[in-house]
């Protein structure tokens, strides 16, 4: 009786484990789509970046159907729910004023609400999530580095900026190669070590740049830092 009790248990405790992979690759459709239409509205790229919003909206769709019938979801998760499906049309409404910078402003809304959801939906230690919160905050630090008032901040304000771009990338780097086979079935993992290797060896040569104390000295390190992060998130599209 307690061998055929704990074979139920184990079944079921596969099931469930087998039920909670299954929804979280499918993510992963999501994310490659989104990470398409910035790319192609970095590029002004008309007519990709449709395509590729409604190839986003349409994953998602499929997505959320799986949410409200597999997940008893809260009222917080109802509104992140509605908040996606709002931001996609707003996507949709500036990509026909060829708004492109409002629209990436609004996609990394919609980029962190996304993120929101899976932490509520118990979804942890999304790799995707690290490098878009790295990215944002990466892009703060650069227009700090690049304005000629330093963003009118303090040292230590830019410090804590930069502090925000290594720990997110420090959570990135001690996330294991299962977790990224689960969430990301099509990434190539060697790759993904060496592009991921080289992230953390720009962000070093940008860290020992600011030991100067002079702009111009870590202008350099901080585009190369940003070049090969976003190259890191393009591996995932």
């Amino acid at each position: 009786m307690r061998y055929l009790s704990f074979t139920i248990l184990l079944l079921l405790s596969t099931s469930i484990t087998s039920t909670g992979q299954d929804q979280i690759a499918n993510f992963y459709k999501v994310d490659k789509a989104l990470i398409s239409v910035h790319r192609y509205a970095t590029e002004h790229n008309y007519q990709l970046t449709k395509e590729s919003i409604k190839s986003a909206e349409d994953q998602w769709n499929v997505e959320r159907a799986k949410l409200d019938t597999g997940h008893e979801c809260s009222a917080v998760d109802q509104l992140s729910m509605c908040n996606i499906d709002g931001l996609f049309s707003i996507l949709s409404m500036q990509l026909d004023h060829n708004s492109y910078k409002a629209l990436k402003s609004y996609l990394m809304e919609l980029i962190i609400e996304l993120r929101d959801l899976r932490e509520s939906t118990n979804i942890k230690s999304y790799p995707i999530d690290y490098l878009w919160t790295a990215y944002q905050e990466y892009q703060e630090m650069h227009h700090t580095v690049h304005d000629q008032m330093f963003g009118l901040r303090e040292w230590f304000e830019f410090e804590d900026m930069v502090n925000g771009v290594g720990e997110s990338l420090d959570a990135y780097s001690m996330l294991n190669d299962s977790t990224f086979r689960i969430n990301y079935p099509e990434i190539d993992i060697p790759k993904h070590t060496l592009m991921k290797d080289k992230v953390n060896e720009c962000f070093l040569n940008f860290i020992y740049s600011l030991d100067s104390g002079y702009t111009p000295d870590f202008e350099w390190p901080c585009d190369e830092l940003g070049t090969v992060l976003y190259d890191l998130i393009l591996l995932y599209e």
